[in-house]
């Protein structure tokens, strides 16, 4: 006979309801543990959603109107990048943090710099031209600037900071590009969008606890990965390997080529409470765009040799770090741009998605005038186009249709993850 079960005995979403209790029973889960919890129940997860990945009472650490803030995250396509991004995923709070706001230069940055003065009575303090230098957090970010914005403190209790201070890091191209390929060490590969977070490597942020450098860990990178290590991140000296389990695999699964894609199964994404809420436009990119987008982890042999044999501090150093590359990829028929690793996949991949928006291109130029097209090509038959055909720029006339949503379907003929 089963054991009678006492109705007045609260259940365990009950009690993780109750916020003092939650805060000291999760207060001993790692993330490992928590996220077993996670999974337990769909009521768990709805608890959790709502309570410790709360995005908008994280956000009002800086922001009195967080869902007004979204909407114009989602605007002007940029991503919350930096440590306030880890901070969310480890549900800790770092008082003397700032914001980072990696925003590409157009009508969207603009629209954001109003919104932060005109709205949240942020002042700009300070501008920054970056050539080759960016910081701390992006030491080999190649940015046109870094705007510093200051405003009174608001938020309550931990959530409240000293000073709300907002960085807008300005880009010319895609931030999510400038987040994959700048950052010294894995740890900082995580952004948030107006809907989403993504972590790009979680098993050696979250679960080892480890940075992995992303560039030669010269005396001022070895500064930085020291203070990740005062806050409990170990810097990884073992070689990263691309097969075995998953625990070996700390970059996530490799293949057998170096590429992942940032939507592909090693990726974490937590979708945000409150997205219903966010007003929308036409100018927000779809998820996609991000999710499809890919890079290439290298220099893996590199990073396996023997640090023994070394014969200067130089190599061994050099020998600490993988690298990451994403290409970017356009067309004239893709209304977004997209990042991509360099492997055999993503090479089939865009050469056959760039002979169908191809001859896409040239029929949407059969829209136009044929004084138009001369104008942008000069008297080149379109047999002599080639790459021409995609790497001038013009402006497309209205009714111009693209081709975004078959990246998704294609992805899937070729039998790319």
């Amino acid at each position: 006979m089963l054991p009678q079960t006492n109705p007045n005995t609260p259940d365990l979403v009950t009690v993780l309801g109750i916020y003092p209790i939650r805060r000291r029973l999760l207060q001993y889960l790692d993330t490992r543990n928590f996220l077993n919890l996670y999974q337990t129940s769909w009521l768990i997860r709805q608890n959790f959603r709502t309570n410790e990945w709360n995005i908008n009472a994280k956000l009002t650490r800086f922001f009195s109107n967080p869902t007004a803030f979204r909407s114009m995250l989602g605007r002007s396509n940029a991503l919350i990048s930096g440590s306030f991004a880890l901070q969310f995923f480890e549900r800790v709070v770092w008082p003397e943090s700032n914001l980072d706001i990696m925003i590409q230069e157009g009508a969207g940055l603009e629209e954001m710099k109003g919104f932060l003065i005109d709205k949240e009575r942020y002042r700009l303090d300070s501008e920054t031209e970056w050539l080759n230098h960016g910081g701390d957090d992006y030491p080999l970010l190649s940015v046109t600037k870094c705007q510093t914005y200051l405003a009174e403190p608001t938020g309550a209790g931990s959530n409240r900071a000293s000073e709300r201070k907002v960085q807008l890091l300005i880009m010319s191209g895609p931030p999510v590009q400038a987040i994959l390929v700048c950052c010294y060490t894995t740890a900082l590969i995580n952004f948030i969008s107006w809907n989403k977070a993504y972590s790009i490597f979680p098993r050696a942020t979250f679960l080892l606890h480890e940075t992995v450098p992303l560039a030669p860990v010269y005396e001022v990178v070895g500064s930085h990965h020291a203070k990740w290590s005062k806050r409990g991140w170990r810097l990884r000296t073992k070689a990263v390997y691309t097969s075995g389990a998953d625990i070996e695999q700390p970059l996530g699964y490799l293949g057998r080529n170096g590429d992942r894609r940032i939507g592909d199964s090693d990726t974490w994404v937590i979708r945000l409470d409150g997205a219903t809420l966010v007003d929308k436009s036409a100018s927000f990119a779809p998820d996609s765009v991000l999710e499809y987008s890919g890079f290439h982890v290298g220099d893996l042999d590199l990073q396996a040799r023997d640090l023994y044999n070394m014969e200067d501090w130089v190599s061994v150093r050099s020998s600490l770090a993988v690298s990451i590359t994403a290409e970017l990829q356009h067309s004239h028929s893709l209304r977004y741009q997209y990042t991509s690793g360099n492997g055999q996949d993503e090479i089939l991949f865009w050469s056959t998605l760039y002979r169908i928006t191809n001859r896409h291109t040239l029929g949407q130029l059969c829209k136009m005038k044929d004084s138009e097209i001369e104008a942008i090509y000069g008297n080149l038959p379109p047999r002599e186009l080639g790459d021409v055909i995609e790497n001038t720029p013009f402006d497309h006339p209205e009714g111009w249709d693209y081709l975004d949503d078959l990246i998704p379907q294609l992805y899937q003929n070729i039998g790319i993850e």
